[in-house]
């Protein structure tokens, strides 16, 4: 999360969030008396003397999320399976990638089971949802729902920010050229994400994800 005097931005996994952030700590003053939050903090946890200023988030099509983050969590594998025995992330890349040996749809069926430690799993299993969808309903969700946030399409990043910042005031010129400017930050390589999924797992994804895809009007 990025607390700015003039804005709060969440960050959602792999829906760009390190280019928007970088992009917004060089040209927005930090807030400075804000907690320290973890990077993907839900908006619940920001104290309420902080909700008096704008907010957004981004999120992504779910089944162009899941191929981002297969190819991000690949490359992240041999520093997975160097980290201690019983450490979580060593026991999700075991679980979910069988140590990098699983095939993406294998894998991407596990992660949309819940079969892994998270704190996010048993409430995406209760509700028989995806973790990907669980992430946007816990960190932003209630957020969305009130009115104090606004939600972009990653499809749509660069207008959307454009846009959400100049409607706040706080667009200038220099801030406009970073973010039409800037190359994509830490972002992973992969073909058409359409090329990854049989109809099996198109349609396990699509009920998954459904809340999400009916609110953000996304489709295969």
């Amino acid at each position: 999360m990025l607390v700015a005097s003039e804005l709060v931005f969440v960050h959602i996994p792999r829906t760009g969030g390190a280019f928007i952030t970088a992009s917004l700590r060089e040209h927005l003053e930090i807030e400075r008396d804000a907690p320290r939050l973890p990077t993907h903090a839900s908006y619940d946890e920001l104290p309420l003397e902080f909700h008096d200023r704008p907010g957004f988030c981004v999120v992504r099509n779910p089944w162009d999320w899941y191929v981002s983050w297969y190819h991000h969590s690949l490359a992240r594998g041999p520093r997975l399976a160097a980290l201690d025995p019983g450490d979580p992330k060593r026991t999700n890349w075991q679980a979910l990638f069988s140590g990098g040996e699983n095939t993406f749809k294998e894998t991407v069926t596990r992660m949309c089971q819940g079969e892994l430690e998270h704190a996010f799993a048993e409430g995406a299993r209760r509700r028989d949802v995806d973790l990907y969808s669980e992430y946007v309903r816990v960190l932003a969700g209630r957020a969305i729902k009130r009115g104090r946030m606004d939600a972009g399409r990653f499809e749509e990043l660069v207008p959307f920010l454009v846009g959400f910042l100049d409607r706040c005031g706080l667009l200038t010129g220099s801030l406009r050229q970073a973010i039409e400017r800037t190359p994509p930050m830490n972002a992973s390589e992969h073909g058409p994400y359409r090329d990854y999924y049989d109809s099996e797992l198109r349609r396990l994804v699509a009920h998954k994800a459904r809340w999400l895809t009916e609110r953000f009007g996304y489709a295969f």
